[in-house]
């Protein structure tokens, strides 16, 4: 396996320089590979053990649970019977779509994703007699082909559980059927075709970083030239003409003295406006948006609409409870979503929607 060595850097590499968004993740994952072939046994001592390694990239569509994946695997299979053992190197390019089907049921840190795709498989078989270690067969022949290239069709599941914001521990397993070949492990037997599968264990890297809503980003050079502009607006303030400095004091007291006079008018009109009995207004509170979304919750959301005064709009002219009624901004779709209430168990929250519905027919629950 060295000749792979440069090929498994250059996945390495890739994995760690692509820039950090929102969408893209990385994968490296471990295990077994469990033959499905006309050899079962795995006794004989001269058989190495079948292990793999496999790093990839993913990119998720969204909050829709589908994702698509790009792994690269390395492994080694083995496998003897009473007479007969053989070893296979191979490596592997696989595509894979994703779902995870626990998105049906509502938001959850556990996820378990289907997972189907095709790819390319390039292996090097070799089959040997156990008693006198004599090489019987190869497969690809040596003199046509250092490797054997076969299209694979794949299917299994994968599980997955946040250890932090970025980092997640997988546990899956895909199983692989060639296409057309029943020689990965140097030996022809019936007419089905050879079949094998990886138990795998890794980690998953979201390149996501968690966002400031309070920060706007900017591009350096654009950030660069309004500091440059700013500078400048600074340096001819400074510079003024000082006889056009004194006339725009002069006319910023006298301003000052007209606000001054509109000031005591306004006074004087407030003393003969009616007092009003405030009591019945009942007017409640606002909600406290920060005390609200202060930890993750199963959310009812009502509407999304995209600009926050469309959103207040909404809430003005609803007849829905407003008292925990909150708007927050999604960046990632650039939208503005109404919170009609949160809830901490999704029961609780299911049950609420069903009596919104009657009023808003569209409304979601999501927990954030």
């Amino acid at each position: 396996m060295k000749q792979f060595l440069p090929i498994l850097g250059l996945l390495f590499t890739i994995n760690y320089s692509v820039s950090a968004q929102e969408a893209l993740s990385g994968h490296l994952n471990t295990g077994v590979v469990i033959p499905f072939n006309d050899f079962t046994g795995a006794s004989f001592k001269g058989v190495k053990p079948n292990i793999l390694v496999a790093p990839g990239l993913g990119y998720s569509l969204g909050d829709s649970g589908f994702r698509l994946r790009g792994d690269f695997t390395l492994a080694t299979m083995n496998g003897d019977n009473d007479r007969d053992f053989y070893e296979t190197s191979f490596y592997e390019g696989l595509l894979t779509a994703q779902y995870d089907v626990v998105n049906l049921f509502g938001d959850s840190d556990f996820k378990l994703y289907l997972t189907a795709g095709a790819g390319l498989l390039f292996y090097y078989s070799k089959l040997y007699d156990i008693q006198t270690r004599s090489r019987i067969s190869e497969s690809p022949i040596p003199s046509e082909s250092s490797f054997s290239a076969n299209p694979v069709l794949a299917g299994g599941f994968e599980m997955g559980y946040p250890l932090s914001q970025n980092l997640e521990i997988n546990l899956g397993f895909v199983e692989r059927a060639l296409i057309g070949n029943d020689y990965m492990d140097a030996f022809a037997s019936g007419s089905s075709d050879d079949l094998y599968g990886n138990l795998t264990v890794g980690l998953t890297f979201y390149l996501k970083d968690k966002k400031d809503v309070n920060m706007v980003e900017m591009d350096r050079s654009k950030y660069n030239r309004l500091i440059s502009t700013i500078d400048s607006l600074e340096n001819t303030s400074n510079q003024g003409d000082p006889e056009e400095i004194a006339r725009l004091e002069m006319e910023s007291k006298d301003k000052d003295v007209k606000i001054q006079i509109l000031e005591n008018e306004l006074d004087s009109l407030r003393a003969k406006v009616v007092k009003i009995d405030t009591e019945k207004r009942n007017i409640p509170p606002a909600p406290d948006s920060e005390a609200l979304l202060s930890s993750p919750r199963y959310r009812i959301i009502v509407a999304s609409l995209p600009s926050r005064t469309m959103a207040q709009r909404w809430i003005d002219r609803s007849n829905l409870d407003k008292s925990e009624m909150i708007i927050v901004y999604v960046s990632d779709l650039n939208t503005y979503r109404v919170i009609y209430k949160s809830y901490d168990s999704y029961e609780a929250a299911r049950k609420e929607q069903q009596q919104v519905k009657s009023v808003v027919s569209d409304a979601w629950i999501k927990k954030f």
